[in-house]
């Protein structure tokens, strides 16, 4: 019960803790008593058995926090973790959120990528090799539909760099972001192949987000 509230929680992630046991990661519903959040991120930390130690729920005011997607989080260099995300404003408006976690779950930092009027939704988050960080997710900024997104930032939260993938008028999203050799990244989500069908979708690009190769389901199921 990460809220203490007897609310229904789904857990996304976990990490090995630094010292001994486990974070868990995922979502429940909140309430301060006045407000009912549909969704706030919390984390559970777990001592070497198994038994709750302490858990934390981030609660910024106004606005419901999602975690992102399974394994959506990763552990930070230097110790702590990090979670791809969003939160969503009263007006539904959704941003892609990077939160970043202490050693034993507390939040220390929740960075938010707000681009009005759009709507940015992350699903991942990873720690880049120079200390940065990716989050992956979808976005409507075409205007006529969803594609799947990349976006780069420094390791103090500033944007370097946002990239953009997919068909026009087609719905795309990525839900996964992995690190490639040669400082790119491999993206995983599911293409619209029309007709109301869903694709497996991988991509890898460039330390720039620059698409290197895109694979289909078809292509994929008979390689294997």
């Amino acid at each position: 019960d990460a809220s203490g509230q007897a609310r229904a929680d789904n857990g996304f992630g976990i990490e090995l803790a630094d010292t001994a046991g486990a974070v868990a990661f995922g979502g429940t519903q909140w309430s301060d008593g006045q407000v009912v959040y549909s969704s706030v991120v919390y984390t559970l930390h777990l001592n070497e058995t198994g038994a709750p130690v302490d858990t934390f729920v981030v609660v910024t005011p106004c606005c419901a926090t999602y975690i992102g997607w399974a394994n959506s989080c990763f552990p930070r260099q230097g110790g702590g973790y990090g979670l791809g995300g969003r939160q969503v404003d009263t007006l539904g408006k959704s941003s892609a959120g990077l939160f970043l976690f202490a050693p034993h779950g507390a939040l220390d930092t929740l960075i938010p990528y707000i681009q009005l009027p759009e709507d940015w939704a992350g699903r991942c988050g990873k720690q880049t090799p120079d200390g940065g960080y990716v989050i992956t997710g979808e976005t409507n900024a075409s205007g006529t539909s969803l594609d799947g997104f990349l976006l780069k930032l420094d390791s103090l939260g500033n944007q370097e760099w946002v990239q953009t993938y997919g068909l026009t008028n087609r719905t795309e999203y990525l839900t996964t972001v992995d690190l490639a050799p040669g400082n790119g990244y491999y993206l995983g989500g599911q293409l619209n192949a029309g007709g109301g069908n869903y694709d497996q979708w991988l991509l890898r690009v460039d330390s720039t987000g620059q698409e290197v190769e895109e694979k289909a389901a078809a292509f994929l199921l008979a390689m294997s």
